[in-house]
């Protein structure tokens, strides 16, 4: 009737196991022979929702007589656990966010300009347009690189416009100066034939290139 009064007035369930009996259970005596002088009280989790606490009393003449078992639930732990899931959820949904955050602006910043720097080279490459340049804005590192896309099209254009007079020049040469060249591959054949008096020969281009 003590402990059951002791029970109600704590609101805990108290246990008292009497030390010169076997009634100590596997957890009861677990606890015993962690007691110590130093240690008087000995704590242990009974399952994920109770935890159990363990002192001894001693008797008139100070030896250790009962063990006093007290059953408590586990909010603490419970609301730690559920912090920590709360946390976690938070946690997993601040990424996902910084991560869509991230796509986006790198689809904004990088993707998007190399692809239009892509499509902008493919099309000059099939007009073989040396005029043409790419646009750029910007002092980042892909504007560098268009920068320097469009001088090697310029210094290209440069060459292009060059060999373009050269072979003018010497188409002039040889249509105006009464010479006559020509060249062939290892078995013979004419791959060249060029030059004013052909007539003369009774030649023509078309007619001898292959031959």
């Amino acid at each position: 009737s003590l402990i059951e009064t002791m029970s109600d007035s704590l609101k805990l369930p108290i246990t008292i196991y009497p030390l010169n009996g076997d009634f100590l259970h596997a957890a009861a005596e677990n606890a015993r022979q962690h007691i110590t002088t130093d240690a008087p009280i000995y704590t242990t989790p009974v399952d994920s929702d109770h935890v159990a606490g363990y002192g001894l009393v001693n008797d008139i003449s100070g030896k250790p007589a009962v063990l006093v078992e007290v059953n408590l639930t586990r909010d603490i732990y419970q609301q730690g656990q559920y912090s920590i899931s709360l946390f976690l959820i938070a946690l997993i949904v601040v990424g996902l966010i910084f991560a869509a955050l991230t796509a986006f602006l790198l689809e904004q910043t990088v993707i998007s300009r190399l692809r239009t720097l892509g499509s902008d080279m493919e099309a000059i490459s099939r007009g073989g347009d040396l005029s043409a340049r790419l646009d750029v804005s910007g002092s980042d590192e892909l504007s560098r690189l268009g920068k320097g896309v469009n001088q090697m099209l310029s210094a290209l254009e440069t060459t292009q416009v060059k060999l373009h007079g050269n072979d003018m020049q010497l188409r002039t040469v040889v249509e105006v100066a009464p010479i006559m060249l020509w060249s062939t591959d290892s078995r013979g054949r004419i791959t060249l034939l060029e030059g004013k008096n052909l007539d003369l020969l009774g030649l023509s281009p078309d007619a001898s290139i292959g031959k």
